[in-house]
């Protein structure tokens, strides 16, 4: 008797298939219904997980797309950084060296720090697209150093502390980015950038044995590691050092080693800057053909370069050499080329100085109400940045405009004012200018003791300096001092003086002057024909030149002398 099966369902039906029969579910299951289950598993999942993955993906590339976006703006930021506030002396080239690795660092690092959602960091490239380097840069600096300090190496804290050190230096807070440079060399005492920067410091600061000092040490380590870069650093400011001295002829020594030295090394910049701060030299020499060689020279090299703020101050240097040899208008050409490049550029202090040259043509020209316009834009940008030094050249400048228009009270007002700034800062080439131009004032007023005292203080500064034309100017005035207390003999000697290096170095306008001084003075003594003959050169070399307001005055009077 069989034995029924009583189960039911599945496993009995199961059973009831035999080993072909199970085989084939078994592959059927296996085959379609586990992948189907296996898919519902993973949907599920997904469905509850999924969500914050994908809100994290998408947070990651919104911070990969601000990062982009930061860093889009850090070369429009860069160029903000420079140039430099600080006297055309102080080579905006070598600060560049000093200080440019160290901000563009500091920029990038604070990108960083906004791309990556750092509070502190927040909206700093907006505003240092607006502004350049900021104290809210340097705090953010400072705050970045001081929360990872533990964690950085001494490499890593001595490129934190350049970032800051620069920064602090780019927005004037001197003592600032001492502090910084004494952290990096207490670090590592021969570190040779740290100690340029700091005789940098010192230069500005206008501690010129300290600063000297510093760039020695770095000549010393320089020479020995046979490090090009920071050699070439220290050997330009020294250069700078010895000619604010008066010592033109190591200043010019200091300027060729640089050279050479940059030649070597193929740093091209700083030979077209070399040939410039050379021109310079001898531009205070007075030998203008040697000078306009050197400038011309620099100027090729910035034009193949492409670097349009070398090439515009090369301009304005041949500019100031054309206006010395009486060419105005080839000098106008040359200071509104230099005009045109420094507001493509914007570059405030170079226009200041455009403006201000192109006002020194104009006033030549007798064009005083024009002359007067550019030399206000030259000091509404100069005050609104706080460049003092050209500040005191505008005083000076517009001084000369209201004595050339009778005003002498108001003209000791803009010299005294200039006076003051440039002895604040030590720019002994100013002093001197200004306490010309006072001395003039003081002849005007009859008042000759006063004004030797002052020609004599002048006198002496452009002969420490070897200035040519200061040296000529104040042998001019000094004779106008003499001819006012009646003593001609000596009078003539002072303006024999002035003409002798006038004609030598080419001054078509100090020429002119002195051969009007000398007929008055001849004239005076009786020798009228000889009177006539100075002033008729005179009247003519003031035509060539294009003083026409000049030619015609004495013309006018001349003219009178031969009625009378």
């Amino acid at each position: 008797m069989i034995k029924k099966d009583k189960r039911k369902g599945f496993r009995a039906g199961y059973k009831k298939l035999g080993p072909i029969g199970r085989f084939l579910v078994m592959f059927t299951i296996i085959a379609f219904v586990v992948p189907v289950i296996i898919a519902f598993i993973i949907f599920g999942l997904q469905t509850k997980y999924g969500a914050s993955k994908t809100i994290q993906k998408q947070a990651q590339k919104d911070r990969e797309e601000k990062h982009q976006e930061v860093m889009k703006g850090i070369e429009e930021i860069n160029e903000k950084l420079f140039p430099t506030k600080h006297e055309n002396m102080i080579n905006a080239e070598i600060e560049k060296k000093l200080y440019k690795d160290s901000a563009y660092s500091a920029v990038e690092r604070a990108a960083e720090l906004e791309s990556r959602g750092v509070k502190a960091a927040s909206g700093i490239i907006d505003e240092l697209r607006k502004r350049g380097a900021s104290s809210t840069l340097l705090t953010v600096l400072e705050i970045d150093r001081d929360i990872n300090k533990d964690n950085l190496n001494r490499d890593g804290l001595i490129e934190r502390d350049r970032e800051i050190a620069a920064v602090a230096y780019l927005i004037g807070d001197f003592d600032k980015s001492d502090a910084e440079l004494d952290h990096i060399l207490n670090l590592l005492p021969d570190d040779m950038k740290a100690l340029n920067e700091r005789g940098f410091l010192y230069l500005l600061r206008g501690e010129m044995n300290q600063a000297e000092q510093y760039f020695r040490q770095v000549l010393d380590l320089a020479k020995e590691q046979q490090k090009g870069e920071p050699l070439i650093v220290a050997l330009n400011n020294l250069a700078v050092i010895y000619k604010m001295r008066g010592n033109l002829d190591l200043a010019e020594e200091m300027n060729m080693l640089s050279l050479e030295i940059a030649q070597k090394y193929g740093y091209r910049e700083i030979v077209a800057s070399n040939y410039s701060n050379l021109g310079l030299i001898y531009q205070t020499r007075g030998d203008l053909a040697k000078a306009e060689q050197l400038h011309q020279k620099s100027l090729e090299i910035a034009e193949k370069l492409d670097q349009q703020e070398i090439v515009a101050s090369q301009y304005t240097n041949l500019g100031i050499i054309y206006k010395k040899r009486g060419d105005l208008p080839e000098a106008e050409t040359m200071h509104m080329k230099a005009l045109e490049i420094d507001k493509e550029l914007g570059r405030l202090e170079g226009m200041a100085s455009d403006y201000s040259n192109l006002g020194l043509i104009y006033m030549t020209q007798g064009q005083f109400d024009k002359a007067e316009q550019m030399i206000l834009k030259s000091l509404e940008i100069a005050e609104k940045q706080d460049l003092k030094g050209i500040m005191a050249t505008q005083y000076g400048n517009l001084g000369l405009i209201h004595q050339y228009r009778g005003d002498l009270d108001k003209a000791d007002q803009m010299f005294k004012k200039s006076l003051e700034i440039a002895e604040n800062l030590g720019l002994k080439e100013t002093i001197a200018d200004q306490y010309g131009n006072l001395g003039s004032i003081y002849i005007a007023r009859n008042d000759f003791g006063k004004a030797e005292e002052l020609l004599k203080k002048s006198l002496e500064i452009n002969e420490s300096l070897d200035r040519s034309e200061g040296i000529a100017n104040q042998y001019g005035n000094m004779g106008k001092v003499y001819r006012g207390r009646g003593d001609l003999k000596k009078a003539e000697e002072m303006f024999l003086k002035a003409l002798e290096i006038c004609e030598k170095r080419g001054y078509l306008e100090g020429i002119a002057n002195a051969y009007i001084s000398l007929g008055g003075v001849y004239g005076q003594q009786g020798d009228v024909k000889k009177g006539r003959e100075y002033m008729e050169k005179a009247i003519k070399l003031y035509k060539q030149i294009g003083m026409m307001h000049m030619a015609e005055k004495f013309q006018k009077l001349l003219d009178k002398l031969s009625k009378g």
